[in-house]
């Protein structure tokens, strides 16, 4: 196990003395503190469960426990989800030992039917603790059930999210509500005990602010007027939300989009079309903008190209602004530029016997520009002053210190990556790239452009080439490392380090001198201090300005003084790049200052373990508090049979309160099955939609008719939502094939036995639950073995097809359906069966209606066409 530094060292001792929320800065050892915690707990040989935890996560914790052997190998990180029986588990189970990472859905099926120990259960860890905030996740009733079986069973949370419990109300005590807590624990950046660790550092930070090109310049310029306008249009269209946080400076992260979303929820269903398209195109324009920076002249071309032919920007309004086209000419003259018509006819004049027909050519009133990217020219003169700094025995004495490559180099994508290899083998590198790059996209805009031709269609330009690049890489993990020989950079006498096999996986054995790794923006925080251990690495240049990076590196100087660093952080001046890892920087301090202010004023859940009935009672009785289980109704009895799938909605943990043993099963018919002839389908709003356009509904409604007597459909409606399927706009006097409204129309009038429930929220589906079971048998529940083979007690025929055909024939329906089932094999022989047969089968009415309908001459439609 990695040594900790201070403040690690008081945040776990902190979080082990006493259960509760713990919520660190990214990028400052979460991974480390519960990495260390859980070791502790699998050292004293308990039973521990993990929630939220990822692959990567384990294999991580599995390393560390390698690395310090001091634990049974039976204890190690397990993950159990679908592939392990009931008996497996079992086997699992009965150690009552190590660290278990249970599928959500697996874990609420065992507690329920008490497969696993659960007061053997000494902790739960929980990772990623901002999702728990929402009551109605799986992982909240799990956390329920442990503790209601397992009262002394402590839950351990985490996360280094704080933005996420400020993006609402009150969303920490919700949490910690729902994590049964009473402590809550931050540890920001600014903290005093963290500042004195990281203050030691011995490396030097330089940040080099890169100029960007006039043309840059102009076209964030160009796509922030095109945001702005969108901005503007949307509040003016829209004046009853607010308004405070709708800003630019909001606009350039991804949590914009919830903060329009949570405002137009409750009525989106009212929202014109036009509003969600100005919502769509703030989100194509904010991804133009992040890849104007990021990718090269080519392919942010080839890339805006792409956007401008998907559909969410066939009926955007910016691409006709003078903004729009401000945006693809700039794009444009970054490539190239046309030429006069004199210098044209001269070149076609010394170019005409050069051509041939089987290359691809470039036009003659075309002058090929390729702009080069600013940050490689400066990215090449570090690599240069690197290279004299560390030339012959300086670089074999740093080796003797310690060091294990000169240069690492940190990118965000991989496409970043293997862009860069390419570009920094040589001086014309990057030019002779453009030019690939630039041949690529001619030859794919001259085949869209035949195309074209032959469809009568317009131009289409061609977005593959980036995603063709992504596609060559092998390794696909979110930590990856293309490594560039030194021989390509010109270092012919340098002396690689020896790294072992299973150092890292993905690294080869012998170490290059300039390793270039991939490290996402959603990537787990300790993989750069993990691969700064590893690579031991003399420069550090940070290519894209990354806050948790930035912190991992600090950390590491602390770690290792004796092998100092320099590190080059290289940004855009007067960029957008610049100003969201500013405003990032920003929001996590105001996110904490918040968390602060909440702390000293938090209402906590306290759960009595053994309460004083005496006191309780005294207390009712001088202020006169009415108990509320007095004025509600008794909590109801009964089992019910539930899907696997549907323990993610909120609705099984209502019916748990209310009072019903669930019993999870996989259920192919159905959803919840409350007696042998009641079986319903639940449906959110967006499922129904989905599911009608699809025709699965019509399947599974089919299914719950022939297996039971009340087949009820469940439409459950989002909490905080009008009560509203459509839109007044959207009635239509005729049934219509497109109208969600005309669908489940026709729907009702195949199935006429169909009940609907309309439910406005889950705990009014609760009491509509609870309603129904009270009319059935309190436990008389179908054979789930003969549901599972789709059979049926109460229908004893299996060919359905013929049955509903059966059912389509005038003069048979459901009241003597039965009759022609015992009387006839085929309907073959029903329809020439005599018509005294028909009347005793049928009866006199039915079986004229039928006879008449068989033997009825069908009009010649065609008669007298062709004449």
């Amino acid at each position: 196990m990695s040594w900790l530094l201070e403040y690690e060292k008081l945040a776990l001792k902190e979080i082990e003395s006493e259960d509760g929320l713990c919520i660190i800065g990214r990028g400052l050892g979460l991974h480390r503190i519960v990495s260390r915690l859980v070791h502790n707990l699998c050292q004293e040989q308990k039973l521990v469960l993990g929630l939220r935890f990822s692959k990567e996560w384990l294999h991580a914790l599995e390393q560390c426990f390698l690395v310090s052997q001091d634990i049974e190998p039976h204890c190690y990180p397990r993950e159990i989800d679908a592939s392990y029986s009931r008996s497996e588990r079992l086997s699992v189970y009965n150690l009552q030992q190590g660290f278990l990472v249970i599928s959500p859905t697996i874990l609420v099926h065992d507690l329920l039917l008490h497969v696993i120990p659960a007061d053997k259960v000494s902790c739960v860890v929980v990772n990623e603790a901002e999702f728990l905030a929402d009551e109605s996740r799986i992982e909240c009733f799990i956390v329920r059930l442990l503790k209601e079986q397992n009262r002394r069973c402590s839950v351990k949370a985490f996360s280094e999210r704080a933005e996420a419990f400020t993006r609402g109300f009150h969303l920490v005590e919700k949490a910690m509500r729902n994590l049964r807590v009473t402590k809550l624990y931050l540890w920001p950046r600014f903290r005093v005990e963290v500042d004195q660790s990281l203050q030691n550092a011995s490396g030097q930070l330089v940040e080099l602010e890169v100029r960007q090109t006039p043309k840059m310049a102009s076209l964030t310029k160009a796509i922030l007027e095109a945001m702005n306008a969108c901005l503007n249009e949307l509040k003016r269209r829209n004046k009853s939300i607010d308004t405070s946080e709708l800003d630019m400076q909001n606009a350039l992260f991804k949590s914009f989009d919830y903060i329009i979303w949570k405002q137009l929820e409750p009525m989106w269903h009212n929202v014109s079309s036009h509003t969600k398209q100005l919502i769509r195109d703030l989100r194509t324009l904010r991804s133009i903008l992040t890849h104007s920076t990021k990718l090269n002249c080519v392919s942010f071309f080839n890339f805006l190209m792409a956007v401008t032919q998907s559909e969410d920007t066939s009926k955007s309004n910016w691409l006709m602004s003078k903004s729009g086209e401000r945006i693809f000419t700039c794009a444009k003259s970054r490539i190239y530029m046309k030429t006069s018509k004199e210098n044209t006819d001269v070149e076609r004049k010394g170019k005409k016997a050069k051509s041939n027909s089987g290359s691809t050519t470039i036009p003659l009133d075309m002058k090929v520009i390729l702009e080069p990217s600013p940050k490689w020219s400066v990215l090449d003169s570090l690599l240069q002053e690197i290279k004299v700094k560390t030339d012959g025995e300086q670089w074999d004495e740093m080796i003797s210190m310690g060091y294990g490559c000169r240069v690492l180099v940190f990118v965000k994508d991989v496409s970043t990556a293997l862009e860069l290899s390419e570009v920094i083998k040589s001086s014309k590198a990057s030019q002779e790239y453009l030019q690939r790059e630039f041949q690529k996209l001619m030859k794919s805009r001259d085949e869209a452009i035949a195309r074209a031709k032959r469809l009568l269609a317009k131009e289409i330009a061609d977005s593959e080439n980036l995603l063709e690049t992504e596609a060559e890489v092998v390794d696909k993990e979110d930590v990856q490392v293309k490594t560039t020989s030194a021989a390509d950079l010109g270092w012919q006498d340098s002396k690689p380090a020896n790294v072992g096999k299973d150092s890292f996986d993905g690294f080869s054995l012998v170490m290059p001198d300039v390793e270039i790794a991939t490290l996402g923006e959603r990537v787990e925080s300790w993989k750069g201090l993990e691969l700064l251990e590893l690579l031991k690495p003399r420069f550090v240049i940070v290519y894209e300005p990354h806050t948790s990076l930035i912190r991992q590196l600090e950390m590491y100087q602390n770690e290792v003084p004796e092998l100092p660093l320099e590190i080059f952080c290289l940004v855009y001046e007067n960029s957008v790049e610049k100003d969201k890892f500013e405003k990032a920087l920003q929001y996590e301090i105001h996110s904490f200052e918040r968390l602060i202010r909440e702390k000293e004023n938090l209402v906590v859940f306290v759960d009595n373990e053994c309460p004083n009935t005496e006191e309780i009672l005294e207390d009712q009785a001088k202020f006169g508090i009415v108990e509320a289980s007095d004025v509600t109704c008794t909590k109801v009895g009964g089992k019910i049979f539930v899907d696997m799938r549907e323990f993610r909605s909120k609705l099984p943990q209502i019916l748990y309160d209310t009072g019903f043993q669930l019993i999870p099963v996989t259920l192919s018919i159905g959803d919840y099955i409350l007696s042998k002839s009641i079986f319903v389908e639940r449906k959110s709003l967006s499922d129904l939609t989905s599911s009608l356009q699809s025709g699965r509904l019509f399947a599974q409604v089919q299914q719950l008719c022939r297996h039971c007597r009340i087949a009820c459909l469940l439409i459950e409606f989002p909490p905080g939502k009008s009560f509203l399927l459509s839109s007044f706009s959207e009635l239509v006097k005729e049934l219509s094939p497109v109208s969600l409204l005309s669908r489940l129309v026709l729907l009702t009038i195949h199935f006429p036995t169909l009940r609907l429930i309309w439910c406005h929220n889950e705990y009014f589906c609760g009491s509509v639950f609870a309603a129904l079971k009270s009319s059935e048998p309190l436990d008389e529940l179908p054979d789930i073995d003969l549901l599972q083979k789709n059979d049926s007690e109460a229908k004893d025929y299996d060919n359905y097809l013929a049955v509903d055909l059966l059912l389509q024939l005038p003069g048979i329906h459901e009241r003597n359906f039965q009759n022609v089932l015992n009387k006839f094999n085929s309907i073959q022989e029903l329809c020439n069966a005599d018509k005294d047969v028909l009347e005793e089968t049928l009866g006199s009415n039915n079986a004229k209606i039928f006879h008449d309908f068989v033997h009825a001459t069908a009009p010649n439609l065609y008669e007298g066409q062709f004449k």
